[in-house]
């Protein structure tokens, strides 16, 4: 079963049965929610079937195929500093380096997990959670919401890292 878990700040959370179909950037469809990798090789947008209130671990998928790692604490600031550099080297403006959190599983259903997070950022952040066999399950939050709105207005948010730059005179 396909899944894709959303609230954006200020709203409820809304969760859904359906499928996630692969396509190209310039095929998305405008309406549709949508995930990628950072190489942008893999889209997926989701359509959706039917609400639901409620799911279980079981009806999630996890992939294991080796493409994520973890690094201790040391590795990940010597890989800070690997980044800096690069990106000092090809004069790029802006970047995001991130981590991720290893949660063992079992320990607490992945249901109350998005829950948690539902309550604690329900008025700062974009929370969700995406499932499918194609690309395991991905939960989290985030303060951008890219671009939301209507046919009227459209409302953005600070990107991470965006912030005018301060004089130095």
């Amino acid at each position: 079963m396909a899944i894709l878990a959303i609230q954006f700040p200020n709203e409820e959370l809304k969760i859904y049965e359906g499928k996630w179909h692969a396509e190209k950037l310039e095929n998305l469809k405008d309406d549709h929610f949508f995930i990628t990798d950072f190489t942008k090789d893999k889209m997926y947008f989701f359509e959706k079937e039917k609400e639901i209130d409620v799911f279980t671990d079981e009806n999630l998928s996890f992939n294991d195929d080796g493409s994520v790692f973890f690094v201790n604490g040391r590795y990940y600031l010597q890989g800070l500093e690997i980044f800096i550099d690069y990106f000092q080297e090809n004069d790029i403006q802006k970047a995001i380096y991130s981590r991720i959190k290893e949660v063992e599983r079992g320990k607490q259903p992945v249901f109350e997990t998005l829950k948690a997070l539902a309550a604690t950022y329900s008025k700062e952040a974009l929370v969700y959670l995406a499932s499918d066999e194609k690309f395991g399950t991905w939960v989290g939050a985030t303060p951008e919401v890219l671009v939301q709105g209507d046919e009227e207005k459209l409302y953005t948010m600070a990107l991470a890292g965006t912030k005018a730059e301060e004089s130095t005179d």
